[in-house]
């Protein structure tokens, strides 16, 4: 397997979330990939996140994600836009 630079993954991410792919959601992650979200919840690891993708998708089958704004400094990416879906 080729290396490829972050953006491609964060590319790649966006698209397998919006195809709601968990599978490739999760192999695009870090073993210690660390999701934190509006409430300040924490969960981190590929694993317990590939669970929460799962599980966020049957309660939110049309959720989608949309960049709009994307920065990167070495390996640290922020990405800004919307995401939305029907609970």
């Amino acid at each position: 397997m080729t290396a490829i630079n972050c953006s491609e993954v964060l590319s790649r991410w966006i698209a397998a979330i919006n195809a709601h792919d968990v599978s490739a959601v999760a192999a695009l992650m870090a073993a210690d990939h660390v999701f934190i979200d509006s409430l300040a919840n924490r969960v981190q690891g590929a694993k317990p996140m590939e669970a929460g993708w799962r599980g966020y998708f049957e309660m939110c089958p049309d959720y989608w994600v949309h960049a709009e704004h994307v920065m990167a400094d070495g390996e640290t990416m922020l990405l800004a836009g919307e995401a939305g879906g029907t609970i």
